[in-house]
């Protein structure tokens, strides 16, 4: 097992790749339950900051950036806009900022190692969707 094998379970496709917003938000979803603990384990990786690397090989080419450049949402809108026609942020929030006093959601994965707060937020998001009540940027 290793990045390949976790790519092909959970990350089969670019962040670009899906064209609608619930595609998006699945797209998304799946690859935070990869980032699961037991998913890690599974694949024989570990998280080093915000990457994946095999727990054999450290070198650069054998890992997975978790970021804005790896995720449906932020692909669609947020890094040209500051996240401000992201789905999530007009729904949810931003997930790299604090949430009240709580942590965001991507600094809780990258330094406590935590993906379930993102998981949860982003079933929301497709809940929402799926309930025909995610709000939407103007297009």
């Amino acid at each position: 097992m290793s990045i390949k094998t976790w790519k092909k379970e959970f990350y089969p496709s670019a962040a670009l790749c899906p064209k609608t917003i619930k595609g998006r938000i699945k797209h998304s979803l799946r690859k935070w339950l990869g980032l699961l603990p037991k998913n890690l384990k599974k694949h024989n990786l570990k998280q080093v900051g915000w990457s994946l690397v095999s727990k054999k090989c450290n070198e650069m080419e054998h890992n997975f950036i978790v970021d804005g450049k790896t995720c449906s949402l932020c692909r669609k809108n947020s890094i040209k806009n500051n996240c401000k026609n992201c789905i999530f942020t007009l729904n949810i929030g931003r997930c790299d900022e604090p949430h009240g006093r709580l942590p965001s959601l991507y600094s809780t994965w990258v330094v406590r190692h935590n993906p379930e707060p993102m998981i949860k937020a982003l079933w929301l998001l497709l809940k929402m969707k799926e309930a025909g009540i995610l709000r939407e940027a103007a297009q």
